[in-house]
């Protein structure tokens, strides 16, 4: 019993004392050092928020305490950055990336795709909280419900991305009568759009974005129903899109499509970073979402904290990329 003990203690003690080693090679590299957080986004807009938010708390819980500086790589769903997290950045855990989580999937909804990165080689970090979205309709449409999408025209602005792919798919798998009119810059410029009359809603936003406008309680907008896997808590009375799809297969197909919003706003380190660096960055990483003056922060800035854990990131992104080829195929023909 005694020589048990001893020896528990003794595996103990070289955990302990690994950890700690692990923790100061960590802090001896980082200290001194300046760690760039890669932006997937212009300046502007929700990926570039959230960057700098994340910038401004991080180094604190890296040890070592680098200097943590956001730069943008904008660029089509961020695949720019993709590319050069894959083949350029550093491999020393120096370079993160924050990306749109469209531009990780480029490869299943783009057969042309110009993404040459291999997604799930990445070295996830984590996520601030999944994507919550929703398509609206303004109060001048003649369908204000889901139910009543099946039967009355809604005409949609698109500026690509998900306000074009969501209203396609949807009008493919459920039935809905989405007509969109592309060309536009933004989401800023669709929702303007629609307050001017040009068109009468926009099939994909965020929550966060729609909840700032007041739209809803002022009954100038309807919600028809929620994108992705499952709804927000906030309003559990919207259906999900995807009840909508009533084919087996079809909705296989929107469930592979929309498992990219359960991976938010990911964060990626390249391969190759040295074990004890990456420990470092995802418990920082962690710290950083768990800090209360964070939340607070995102609290002001009206952004949820639900933290996605690389875990998670990695099993969504594997399991989306090992589906079979025929699905694939099938989700780019529609897409296209």
């Amino acid at each position: 019993m005694q020589l048990a003990t001893r020896l528990v203690a003794g595996v103990l003690a070289a955990v302990l004392l690994t950890s700690a080693a692990s923790a100061q090679s960590s802090a001896d590299f980082y200290k001194g050092k300046t760690l760039t957080l890669g932006i997937g986004s212009g300046v502007g807009g929700s990926h570039d928020v959230v960057g700098k938010m994340i910038s401004r708390h991080l180094a604190k819980h890296v040890p070592g305490n680098p200097t943590v500086v956001p730069q943008n790589v904008p660029g089509a769903a961020s695949l720019p950055l993709a590319n050069h997290l894959a083949q350029g950045a550093p491999t020393d855990g120096s370079y993160i990336a924050l990306f749109n989580r469209a531009g990780i999937f480029d490869k299943i909804y783009d057969a042309k795709s110009a993404a040459t990165f291999d997604p799930t080689k990445f070295n996830w970090l984590g996520s601030i909280d999944k994507i919550w979205s929703v398509a609206y309709v303004w109060h001048t449409a003649k369908a204000h419900t889901a139910q009543e999408l099946l039967a009355n025209e809604v005409i949609v602005g698109a500026s690509g991305g998900t306000t074009d792919t969501i209203p396609t798919l949807m009008n493919e798998f459920a039935g809905f009568k989405f007509k969109i009119v592309r060309g536009y810059k933004g989401g800023g410029d669709v929702d303007l759009a629609v307050e001017k009359g040009e068109v009468e809603g926009r099939a994909s936003t965020t929550w966060a974005e729609l909840k700032k406008k007041h739209w809803l309680e002022e009954k100038k907008a309807f919600v028809l129903f929620w994108n992705g896997l499952e709804k927000h808590p906030d309003l559990t009375s919207a259906p999900l899109g995807l009840d909508f799809v009533k084919k087996p297969e079809d909705r296989k197909l929107m469930e592979l499509f929309f498992a990219a919003d359960e991976i938010g706003y990911p964060m990626a380190a390249p391969a190759g970073v040295p074990a004890d660096r990456l420990a470092a960055l995802r418990k920082a990483l962690l710290d950083t979402f768990t800090d209360p003056a964070f939340v607070e922060e995102a609290k002001k800035l009206e952004f949820e904290v639900r933290p996605v854990s690389p875990e998670k990131i990695a099993k969504i992104v594997g399991d989306a990329y090992a589906s079979p080829p025929e699905m694939i195929k099938r989700l780019q023909a529609v897409i296209q």
